[in-house]
């Protein structure tokens, strides 16, 4: 379509440069890398499978460390390896390789140790397999804050640009690659976990993404399949809202499942194992949505007027805090801290809103913290209760001399002429959305309600909007048709819906405003 303003209005949001302009109208080919880090990388697990070496992958509990896992231990299958894995346990192991791992698995003999997803700042581990004579793999994307320790390091700042913003399943296709070349199911696996873990979507990330997405679509793998609840084309938001949260629930809900039984759901090949298990992770699913709702709820109850939420619980389930805080920092539109009260400690995840960083944000609050991790986005913390008072109170004086917040969040304001089938879909051809170019949320001015129907999650709206009736569905739980807030202005995310082979254009709304 010529002259799609909408499309123009989108390049200006997303502030895209001339080279993602171009990879936007000529997408980039899935090109792998070989960079010698990565061809190193390789001979290394080469050789220890020549030696007979036992190879054990030491993964993650979201859903990157966890495809990361699955991509290397079915890569290695393949090769004919002893290869063991491992995931911690996220309450009582913490994140990443730690000690207690590696003491047990050179006890049974393990001597190359792959870390996925995690490993660069795993000092005291890398220090006890260097003092063994153990061979140590890093295949990480964190930041690397003092020297690695390791037999070898790959790490996505060392290689091409192309490859720059890769996750720890992206690295470990590329080593796949190198040592199986391309496997379609695992090019699916890395395809989720970019998604999965919100890396920017440019160069190989949006190569393995499209790439991804097609194989998923064409062949309808059968691990995959019952975790979508929909028929149809399969794209990178169902992927991000349907998909990932049924995977990242094995590692939220430590207290309930183990999280390494899902490396064995995603190497499943007989159809009634998969369809067992299928049920198994809905049900943790589900049970992970009811313990959001019930924190959800509780947490509405202890905001106050700061700039910075700070809120903490004893009922607050350490696996969902992040989830909680993500939620209510896009509702208010301000940074949110969700805190876990444990035997007079707090630990929670914090979520920042408007492009303002977390790291300088807590920075002068920094000597009240036991323990951070995270970036600019989003971080987990551990502080005792006794300084909660002056943590928040220092990062709520902290955040006015920071910089203002980035105008890009509040989003586009939808006019007449781009609220039309062709329009939307002339853009939604641009497609993977995410980090670098987002499919932004639209204002919607002078709505008027026809209708409203209660549904299981949600309301669903009839809504006239520029001389039309338009369908609309909130889950925001905490309404009912009968106690609706007063509103004329909606922000909401457009697309394009299809059923029995009727198109038409659909909103999901995500706030109400009355103006």
């Amino acid at each position: 379509m010529e002259n799609n303003t909408l499309l123009d209005a989108l390049i200006e949001f997303n502030q895209l440069n001339d080279n993602q302009i171009q990879e936007l109208h000529k997408p980039p080919k899935l090109v792998f890398s070989s960079h010698p880090l990565l061809i190193k990388a390789a001979d290394i697990i080469r050789e220890a499978i020549e030696e007979k070496r036992k190879i054990i992958i030491c993964g993650d509990y979201d859903a990157d460390g966890i495809i990361a896992t699955t991509i290397m231990v079915q890569t290695l299958r393949k090769l004919g390896a002893d290869v063991g894995y491992y995931i911690p346990n996220r309450f009582t192991e913490g994140y990443g390789l730690n000690v207690g791992t590696v003491e047990k698995a050179l006890d049974k003999g393990y001597s190359l140790f792959i870390c996925v997803d995690n490993g660069v700042s795993a000092y005291d581990a890398l220090k006890i397999l260097k003092d063994h004579k153990a061979i140590s793999l890093i295949l990480d994307h964190h930041q690397i804050e003092q020297v690695v320790d390791c037999t070898h390091l790959v790490h996505p700042d060392m290689l091409e640009s192309f490859d720059r913003n890769m996750c720890g399943s992206g690295l470990s296709f590329q080593v796949s690659h190198q040592l199986i070349g391309f496997d379609a199911y695992l090019c699916s696996l890395a395809a989720i976990a970019t998604i999965a873990d919100v890396m920017p979507l440019w160069g190989f990330n949006r190569a393995c993404v499209m790439a991804g997405i097609e194989q998923i679509n064409q062949n309808a793998y059968e691990t995959l399949k019952p975790l979508f609840n929909k028929t149809g084309i399969i794209n990178e938001q169902d992927i991000a809202f349907q998909l990932v949260p049924k995977i990242n629930a094995f590692g939220r809900l430590a207290d309930q499942v183990n999280v390494n039984q899902l490396v064995e759901y995603l190497s499943l090949e007989h159809p009634y194992t998969i369809q067992s298990f299928a049920k198994e992770m809905l049900r943790i699913n589900d049970r992970r949505k009811e313990i959001n709702q019930t924190m959800y709820i509780e947490a509405l109850s202890l905001i106050d007027e700061a700039d910075v939420q700070v809120l903490s619980s004893p009922q607050f389930h350490e696996g969902i805090v992040g989830i909680t805080a993500g939620r209510l920092a896009g509702e208010l539109r301000k940074p949110v801290f969700v805190l876990n009260e444990h035997q007079g400690r707090l630990k929670g995840s914090a979520r920042s809103f408007g492009g303002l960083d977390l790291r300088s944000l807590i920075e002068p609050a920094s000597h009240l913290l036991l323990r951070y991790g995270g970036h600019a986005a989003a971080a987990g913390i551990e502080l005792k209760k006794e300084d909660e008072s002056e943590f928040k109170r220092l990062i709520n004086e902290h955040v006015l001399n920071l910089p203002v917040l980035d105008a890009r969040e509040d989003g586009l304001l939808m006019r007449m002429e781009w609220f039309d089938m062709d329009v939307i879909e002339d853009c939604l051809r641009f497609r993977p959305f995410g980090p670098g170019f987002v499919w932004p949320e639209f204002t919607f001015k002078h709505v008027e309600i026809r209708d409203v129907q209660r549904m299981r999650m949600g309301l669903r709206f009839k809504l006239m909007i520029f001389g039309r009736l338009v369908d609309a569905v909130s889950f925001d739980d905490t309404m009912n048709e009968t106690h609706l807030p007063v509103f004329n202005t909606i922000r909401a995310q457009v697309s394009i819906d299809e059923y029995r082979s009727k198109r038409q254009l659909k909103l999901l709304i995500k706030s109400f405003e009355e103006h």
